[in-house]
């Protein structure tokens, strides 16, 4: 089974990110990432637009199997649209909220 919601943020963090702005984003790239023997990273890259401009981010989540982890990334194949929530004082800065992807 995975972990739950490992976004790289604190709990407090992710509260405030849970009311910025939403834009579509787009599904760069997933691959997964062998971390130790027994815990592999799903990593999916993505890209968006905000306020006219392109950023990039990352969402990583981590499985104690690597097939768990293939599984999770199989709906998001390279060009699948995404919902990137995003930072309104930094645009560069987004998360991706597990229950939105």
């Amino acid at each position: 089974m995975g972990l739950s919601d490992w976004l790289f943020q604190s709990e407090e963090e992710n509260d405030a990110s849970a009311d910025w702005p939403s834009a579509t984003g787009e599904v760069h790239s997933a691959e997964v990432h062998v971390r130790t023997r027994d815990v592999y990273m799903a990593e999916i890259s993505y890209f968006y637009s905000a306020r006219g401009e392109y950023y990039s981010g990352y969402f990583q989540h981590l499985f104690f199997s690597e097939d768990e982890a293939y599984d999770f990334l199989a709906p998001f194949p390279k060009g699948r649209k995404i919902v990137v929530h995003y930072c309104p004082d930094k645009p560069e800065v987004s998360v991706l909220f597990e229950q939105s992807i």
